[in-house]
């Protein structure tokens, strides 16, 4: 079976260390990728706007020396046709790819494609529910720019949408770190989500959640993943007077200035949004080159 990541639950605890050890190595110019590398091939189809996802992976074989090709499905290809999601990607299934990096709405035949393929992937975020090297990243960040032990990660805002939430979620069970949440008024996390994610903590007090964090990450509303004609109740942008001089402030991004964040708090001392987007090449370059290798040992010890 070849090594694919869907959800964070799909690598072992070893495969993930070692995937972290080597975004060390990339990240300090130690790592060298083996020449192998360039003979295999990536492919990253996206059916969702991205900017930092797909131009980190499209570095991030950049770096690697691995040819790839990039595929935004939108009016240039056959959806303008009606070709589903479903059907461009079973097309792009067999273009001969070693491994294929995916961006997709909540599709359920996507997924179902995704579950049953042999070709190994990686998925770049999958609806409001998964993104799982969103949360390597932002754990690698943490875990690598700041001089001392963190291990609580405060996510608030519209929680209800935010693929980036729960998928910490995921990788904390696996990674040993607490996620404390601080919803939006109307925008928690469903029953049937608490009773599979089970959040550690979720907060009514805002002060009290902060005060308890050590990272925090304030989300936008995801307008996009709403019932059209949807209102939004206002949710109060993280400002710099509610931090103490110990917290770290980070963003999976796109960050709304005044909404989410206060503009002052961008690029503050305690923000480490922009090293967020520097270390999203190393881990996805990590990611990538780890699972090719994997799947090359699985194709050498299944002759």
């Amino acid at each position: 079976m070849s090594a694919s990541l869907f959800e964070s639950k799909d690598l072992s605890h070893s495969l993930w260390k070692k995937v972290l050890d080597r975004a060390v190595s990339i990240k300090n110019e130690t790592y060298s990728a083996p020449q192998n590398l360039s003979k295999f091939k990536v492919g990253l189809l996206f059916f969702e706007p991205s900017s930092r996802t797909r131009w980190s992976f499209e570095k991030a074989c950049l770096d690697l020396s691995i040819p790839s090709m990039v595929s935004v499905v939108d009016g240039s290809t056959s959806k303008s046709k009606g070709e589903t999601a479903a059907d461009t990607l079973d097309l792009y299934l067999e273009l001969g790819f070693d491994l294929i990096v995916v961006r997709s709405g909540q599709d359920s035949e996507t997924l179902k494609r995704l579950q049953e393929t042999n070709v190994p992937f990686i998925n770049a975020g999958f609806g409001g529910d998964y993104h799982p090297t969103q949360a390597l990243l932002d754990y690698f960040t943490w875990t690598n720019e700041v001089e001392r032990n963190v291990s609580k990660i405060l996510i608030m805002g519209d929680v209800a949408h935010s693929r980036v939430a729960k998928s910490h979620m995921r990788f904390a069970k696996i990674m040993g770190y607490q996620v404390g949440l601080l919803p939006a008024d109307g925008l928690d996390l469903t029953q049937e989500e608490r009773e599979d994610l089970k959040p550690e903590i979720t907060f009514s007090d805002r002060k009290q959640a902060i005060e308890w964090a050590e990272v925090v990450m304030s989300l936008r509303t995801q307008k996009e993943r709403h019932p059209e004609g949807a209102s939004f109740k206002p949710f109060k942008a993280l400002s710099a007077d509610e931090l103490n001089s110990d917290h770290i402030v980070m963003h999976p991004g796109p960050f709304m200035r005044g909404e989410d964040l206060e503009e002052n708090l961008v690029k503050d001392p305690r923000s480490l949004i922009f090293k967020q987007k520097r270390n999203g090449v190393y881990c996805r370059a990590a990611l990538i080159s780890c699972l090719l290798e994997e799947n090359q040992k699985e194709k050498k010890g299944s002759l």
